[in-house]
């Protein structure tokens, strides 16, 4: 069976710590928005690149804050390749978020409107709410592994993996 696990969420939630763990525990290959960002300066042509790519993996995890038109066409392609598909949402409060963004020393990418990283927070939370999935988890006062046990748990019991 082949599986897309996304994990989506708030900024600086623990979306690319879960991933990598994820990654690495269930040994499948991991696609972050940020460094396909990175790696291509928004050229649209890439995400058409991406979707071939993962035409040809039987499983992934794929990472970004879900609020993205392109990963509903990642799961468009999903679902016509009949792979299942698993959501994972992590949620943590803003306070949190804006602590744990203060404390990394990288730079967040440059939105198509000027923000401050409080209101890229405060927008991020409004419209994650609207995102449905499989599994939401609080990360304020959680270990990643045990996030990443949670999830793996979650699979077991769906069957998924």
């Amino acid at each position: 069976m082949s599986i897309a696990i996304y994990v989506c969420g708030q900024i600086a939630s623990g979306k690319t710590t879960i991933s990598e763990q994820l990654s690495k525990e269930l040994n499948l290959p991991l696609f972050k928005v940020d460094d396909i960002r990175k790696s291509f300066n928004n050229d649209k042509d890439v995400w058409k690149e991406l979707i071939t790519e993962l035409k040809v993996n039987q499983s992934y995890i794929f990472e970004s804050t879900g609020l993205s038109k392109r990963m509903e066409q990642l799961i468009i392609n999903d679902i016509k390749l009949n792979r299942s598909f698993f959501i994972i949402k992590l949620i943590c409060s803003k306070e949190k978020a804006l602590e744990r963004a203060k404390n990394r020393n990288v730079t967040f990418p440059k939105w198509e409107y000027s923000f401050t990283l409080e209101e890229s927070i405060e927008w991020v939370d409004n419209e994650i709410k609207k995102l449905d999935a499989d599994i939401e988890i609080n990360t304020d006062n959680t270990e990643s592994r045990d996030v990443v046990q949670s999830i793996i748990q979650r699979l077991k019991d769906q069957k998924l993996i």
